[in-house]
């Protein structure tokens, strides 16, 4: 079984935006992105090392 690989938080965020998500707002180190279509948000940290696959696969 294959996991879901570490990615760097710029790399996230890339992925969101090409999948319908927008920048809605940000707070302290964290931006918040909503999917207008679906209605979901996702929350982002934005740290200078790579998310967890787990954090990346939590949804």
């Amino acid at each position: 079984m294959t996991g879901t690989p570490a990615i760097s938080p710029k790399e996230l965020i890339r992925l969101l935006n090409k999948h319908g998500f927008e920048f809605l707002r940000a707070k302290g180190s964290h931006q918040i992105f909503k999917n207008s279509a679906s209605g979901k948000m996702v929350v982002v940290p934005m740290h200078r090392i790579d998310l967890p696959k787990g954090l990346c696969s939590a949804s």
